[in-house]
């Protein structure tokens, strides 16, 4: 669980700093990860906010998926 709590921080922070570093060029960088398992979440789920983040504004956010309600960090 350490290794892997330690690379979804690091997928959190890169998805951070590269928005904010491409930001000036109209680049939006986003992130989707699920809470838990990936099993947890359905395939459907997970096209469903892939499809909200390309048509939303938002860029530096880490859409973070889970069974039951989904947050952004």
């Amino acid at each position: 669980q350490s290794t892997y709590a330690a690379e979804k921080a690091a997928l959190n922070m890169l998805t951070r700093h590269a928005a904010d570093e491409y930001r000036e060029f109209g680049i939006r960088v986003n992130a989707i990860a699920p809470a838990r398992l990936i099993q947890d979440v359905s395939l459907e789920h997970v096209f469903e906010s892939i499809i909200r983040v390309i048509n939303g504004t938002q860029t530096g956010t880490v859409a973070v998926l889970n069974k039951h309600e989904d947050y952004l960090l």
